[in-house]
């Protein structure tokens, strides 16, 4: 394998609004605070100046970090999150027959490619070009998307300790 990514996983202490900041500041943590983190006009964030590729992702119970040396995208879900009926009739059987992780895949595979949820409807290239990783992880679906072109991608999970800071 050439190419590896580093997934941090943290359980979301800041609820809905902190999850972004707390999985940048565990970005910077590995890469060295003197990261700067900007975001495309599309909201896909990335660091300046950077060969490094991330993706981020929160959830109610998870807070999710992606570093690759590759273009890369992760979701996460609560394993018992209610998809929507008329995205469930499209994506099982198609994209997995589970919903909640097809959901993931969809959405990692987006994010892998720059888009937001607004390219579902037609998604079917994205899901089509990527290569998925899905781990079960503390009641959560955790779903990383690599670029088939770019081979197999080695991919660790590594659990991390965050403290609310006040």
């Amino acid at each position: 394998m050439k190419h590896g990514a580093l997934i941090l996983i943290s359980d979301n202490v800041y609820g809905k609004t902190g999850g972004h900041d707390a999985a940048y500041s565990m970005i910077k943590e590995v890469l060295g605070n003197g990261c700067e983190i900007k975001k495309t006009e599309l909201g896909a964030p990335y660091i300046e100046g950077s060969e490094k590729h991330i993706s981020v992702s929160h959830s109610s119970a998870l807070i999710v970090c992606a570093i690759s040396d590759v273009p890369i995208g992760v979701d996460t879900e609560p394993r018992d999150r209610k998809v929507p009926e008329n995205v469930v009739s499209r994506i099982t059987g198609k994209v997995d027959p589970d919903p909640v992780v097809g959901w993931t895949k969809i959405e990692s595979s987006l994010k892998l490619f720059g888009h937001g949820l607004d390219r579902i409807r037609d998604c079917d290239e994205f899901i089509a070009s990527s290569n998925h990783t899905v781990r079960f992880i503390n009641g959560s679906v955790v779903t990383v998307a690599t670029k088939k072109e770019d081979g197999k991608v080695a991919v660790m999970f590594k659990t991390v300790e965050e403290e609310k800071k006040e």
